[in-house]
């Protein structure tokens, strides 16, 4: 007798609740600093409460939305110190993984880079936030992952939605989805001339710069400020 083929079982409603809920923090359609009920999300995406407090729960546990006690669930807000202690980490791993690809040349599959880069001028021509946020991902990601190290990358992935809900306010600034393109093309550019030197100064000078316009999205200048005039 043959091998039966296991049957494919969908998505339990409490993952797919997470995979809503998620996109719609990241797309900005929940917005931080609005006060919203799990009842009222659960009769929206049309299931139970349950999955929905489920999906909460993980959510909360990655930092994207926190509980308030008695009154229901915020999209998270960031403080400076939350912002420059997850770019501390992005910019270790990151430039880290970049400064290895020397030793990988003969791996890099650069159509790779060339096609997000292709997928972030469309989005910025229709202005489509999230595909322009997954296109930016997806290059991160191909960088970090022909280093090989899938416990780095692993780690990546898991603050990369933080990094994408701090950069939603960046995205708002005049001229810094363009900006972030061109940084992209001279990390691009460097690697193909094989100025694995320059692509890694390429990438720190933007690691730099999206880290400044974070902390101008989310109206934190002000204490940054403050710290300097300590």
């Amino acid at each position: 007798m043959g091998k039966l083929v296991s049957i494919e079982m969908p998505n339990s409603l409490n993952r797919i609740a997470y995979k809503a809920l998620r996109e719609a923090i990241l797309g900005g359609r929940l917005k931080s600093g609005e006060m919203y009920n799990e009842m009222k999300l659960a009769e929206e995406l049309g299931i139970s409460r349950t999955p929905v407090r489920e999906a909460l729960l993980e959510l909360s546990a990655k930092g994207l939305i926190t509980f308030i006690p008695r009154k229901g669930v915020q999209v998270s807000s960031f403080t400076l110190e939350d912002v420059n202690q997850v770019w501390e980490v992005r910019m270790a791993l990151e430039l880290f993984a970049m400064a290895q690809l020397k030793t990988r040349a003969e791996n890099l599959d650069l159509q790779l880079l060339k096609e997000s880069i292709a997928l972030q001028e469309a989005a910025i021509d229709g202005l489509d936030y999230p595909t322009y946020l997954s296109a930016d991902r997806e290059f991160h990601s191909q960088l970090c992952g022909w280093f090989g190290n899938r416990r780095l990358q692993t780690t990546l992935e898991e603050i990369r939605d933080l990094i994408d809900l701090m950069a939603l306010g960046a995205l708002n600034l005049e001229g810094r989805m363009v900006a972030v393109l061109r940084e992209h093309q001279k990390m691009l550019t460097a690697l193909e001339n094989g100025d694995f030197i320059g692509a890694v100064k390429a990438l720190e000078h933007h690691l730099i710069a999206s880290q400044t316009a974070v902390i101008e999205g989310t109206h934190l200048r002000a204490q940054v400020d403050a710290e300097n005039n300590k």
